[in-house]
């Protein structure tokens, strides 16, 4: 896992610049929990951020920030996990830091597509569920 002491960060516009203590760029499940460990351990907080695309003040911290960039890839589908229909569709599972780009890609190559896309699609998946507000599935492209 990289780490940063006091690497400047601003959003898109840089209307929003900040200098964490640490920024984190994690590439497991195992990085994410030692951040948490090691923030708790320190009494400092822990914000994770995106593509930095984001006008609120969601992202800016002086304490610790998690980037997603190394986050990337496909995981196992739990399918133990799903309830009723969603044991029946074509489910794709991806880690946050995945680009919509990529993404697509993947799924193009699968003869699958998102059903639904805003505008830019060099957001990590993180991003584009929470700033699409929807629930993000994937389905058999039609094209």
């Amino acid at each position: 896992m990289q780490s940063f002491l006091h690497r400047p960060w601003s959003n898109h516009i840089e209307e929003q610049n900040i200098t964490p203590e640490v920024t984190y760029l994690p590439s497991d499940l195992s990085d994410l929990i030692n951040i948490v460990q090691i923030a708790e351990k320190k009494n400092s907080n822990v914000k994770a951020c995106g593509s930095r695309h984001s006008w609120s003040a969601i992202c800016p911290t002086h304490g610790r920030m998690v980037l997603p960039e190394a986050l990337t890839g496909r995981l196992d589908l739990e399918i133990e996990l799903l309830h009723g229909e969603a044991k029946l569709k074509k489910l794709v599972r991806v880690k946050s830091g995945t680009t919509i780009r990529a993404l697509n890609t993947m799924l193009d190559a699968e003869g699958l597509a998102i059903s639904w896309l805003g505008g830019f699609d060099g957001k990590p998946l993180q991003a584009f569920a929470r700033h699409q507000h929807m629930e993000c599935y994937w389905q058999r492209s039609t094209l």
